[in-house]
């Protein structure tokens, strides 16, 4: 168990493989040399990889909460179906990811994550790696990714609608426009404060 524990603190193995093996320990030799080898270089890697997801998932959430952004989604897409004008693809996707999502866990993940993109101990970002909740980091992607996509929708949507009124001749083009304006101002605030890459 000591070598094991060594493993984790130090982030490499401790224990130094003695020359002049026997045969049979060949391969065993081999992948001793790869693990020193690129063992290190994996841990930078993951931990790289992990700070550019929460990057980026701060960028799209800006100040606001999950709470707040799925609660304004829930709201967005009710009166979306209930106007049908809900845009693009079935609502029951969208629909379903937010009945799944769960805020509190989504939050606590994140700070695991900050805690780990912040740390600078060698010997606590393996074990940290190890902890992070891919599964719940997965789910905070599919939704933030299927809010934007349900932003771009709807703006396309309004964008569509304001061209039709004017094909026909619509005389209260502006109060239309004013009112579509202010049922998206929320939700699109919240979801593109920061406006990041891609999730």
């Amino acid at each position: 168990m000591q070598p094991l524990k060594q493993l984790v603190k130090l982030q490499r193995p401790s224990i130094p493989v003695p020359d002049g093996l026997k045969k049979e320990y060949e391969a065993i030799y081999k992948m001793r040399n790869q693990v020193d080898a690129l063992l290190l270089k994996a841990i930078e890697d993951e931990k790289s990889r992990t700070e550019t997801w929460y990057q980026t998932v701060a960028a799209y959430m800006g100040d606001a909460s999950y709470k707040d952004i799925v609660e304004e989604l829930k709201s967005a897409v009710t009166k979306a179906k209930e106007e049908g004008a809900f845009p693009g693809r079935d609502a029951s996707e969208l629909e379903s990811i937010l009945l799944r999502f769960k805020c509190a866990s989504a939050t606590k993940c994140m700070q695991r994550v900050e805690n780990l993109v912040n740390m600078d101990s060698e010997g606590k970002i393996l074990p940290s790696l190890g902890n992070l909740e891919q599964g719940t980091m997965q789910e905070i992607s599919n939704l933030l990714l299927r809010a934007n996509q349900f932003l771009e929708d709807c703006l396309k949507r309004v964008n569509q609608d304001i061209q039709d009124l004017h094909n026909k001749g619509g005389d209260d083009i502006v109060q239309i426009q004013q009112a579509i304006d202010e049922h998206f101002t929320k939700l699109t605030t919240l979801m593109l404060q920061g406006q990041g890459g891609q999730v």
